[in-house]
């Protein structure tokens, strides 16, 4: 699963959304937290809903995910599984209704940073810490232009797959 990180990382990405936005630091004195789509940017909110539209169209399913820095008709719509992971790319599921975020890009670069994959790992990232100092951009950046652990896997697979043993 692409989007696994629990509701408090979510809440937790979004007030630092918000925050930003609203250009304060004071976190503590926001009150409530706002949908995703309305942090969107104008421009990622009017793709989001040509791809909805588009759903609903084709009759798709909503467990699919775009990545709202295409247009609709450029990206031949949604998909069903994840593409490139650029340094601006905006991933949204449709099911979740929210973006990809920055900490679940290097969950699929392979870093275990979420805390559900620290648990299922046994172990923490030694540099864990210094990512909260991290701007959700730098983050980004971090894991953008990468292949995901998926992807490599399958690649992997598939090279070694044609390797055939020569008699002696």
């Amino acid at each position: 699963e692409y989007f696994s990180a629990e509701d408090y990382e979510v809440q937790a990405f979004l007030r630092r959304r918000w925050a930003k936005l609203r250009k304060t630091t004071d976190l503590a004195a926001m009150d409530g937290v706002p949908s995703n789509r309305s942090l969107l940017s104008q421009g990622a909110r009017t793709r989001l809903e040509a791809y909805e539209r588009w759903i609903v169209d084709h009759g798709m399913c909503s467990r699919v995910v775009s990545d709202l820095t295409q247009n609709c008709a450029y990206a031949k719509g949604p998909r069903s599984a994840l593409g490139c992971i650029l340094t601006r790319s905006v991933w949204w599921s449709h099911a979740l209704e929210r973006e990809l975020l920055p900490c679940e890009g290097l969950e699929l670069m392979g870093l275990p940073v979420l805390h559900s994959s620290i648990v299922r790992a046994g172990w923490e990232c030694p540099w864990l810490s210094a990512l909260h100092l991290l701007e959700d951009s730098s983050v980004r950046r971090v894991c953008g232009n990468g292949l995901h652990m998926p992807s490599v896997c399958a690649l992997l697979l598939w090279a070694f797959g044609g390797v055939v043993e020569l008699a002696s």
